[in-house]
């Protein structure tokens, strides 16, 4: 349906070519994509690295499901129209089941964090943080506060790196809360430390710490 009519939307009407109620449900439970020209070039890679980096896209919403602990199911489509040079692509991220995460070591989710690919980040990705405090139930996580919150970036060297366009949310992107901000210099090869301070759990205030490095 995207490739057909040669837009986005997660809320196609019967008016679309191609138009099907599967169509559509997908549409509104799936990260989607378009792309005009150079099709022959794209690999599948690059939609989904797009879709992580999430540059130009403030809430940050289609990395945000993809990482979802709770995420229990993923499906990729795509089609080529080489006629009219367009390909359209999904993610469907949006399931009914969800991951038993009871058991698993997890206490946030942030991006970039510890190895991570070069690729994934550059000046105009944002970076970003989610807390996990119940395991049990994904939607109370909503019960987090950022309004007091402080970000620091240091590198090896005790430098605070810059921190721009500070901004947070509890809307349910997967995680129903996420931290997220710009940085400026981050360098290959290079070790930095994240301290984030004074998150508000149920009105508890709590610091959390990890490090990251672009390889």
């Amino acid at each position: 349906m995207i490739a057909a009519n040669k837009k986005l939307d997660h809320f196609p009407d019967e008016t679309w070519k191609c138009y099907s109620n599967e169509g559509e449900d997908g549409c509104g439970k799936s990260n989607i994509y378009i792309r005009f020209g150079m099709i022959s070039d794209l690999e599948n890679k690059s939609i989904v690295d797009a879709f992580m980096t999430d540059e130009g896209v403030p809430d940050l919403g289609h990395r945000r499901w993809l990482i979802d602990p709770w995420l229990a199911h993923i499906s990729f489509g795509r089609v080529d129209d080489y006629s009219q040079q367009v390909v359209g692509s999904a993610i469907k991220v949006n399931n009914e089941e969800q991951q038993n995460i009871t058991n698993k070591d997890i206490v946030f989710v942030a991006y970039p964090f510890e190895i991570y690919p070069e690729e994934l980040y550059n000046d105009e990705v944002m970076m970003s943080f989610t807390l996990i405090v119940d395991k049990v139930d994904k939607w109370k996580n909503s019960n987090v506060k950022f309004s007091g919150t402080a970000v620091a970036v240091k590198n090896p060297s005790n430098k605070i790196m810059k921190i721009k366009n500070l901004a947070y949310d509890n809307q349910g992107f997967g995680v129903p809360n996420n931290l997220r901000w710009y940085v400026e210099g981050i360098e290959k090869d290079v070790r930095y430390d994240v301290v984030v301070t004074n998150v508000l759990v149920n009105d508890v205030s709590r610091d959390y710490a990890y490090w990251f490095e672009l390889k």
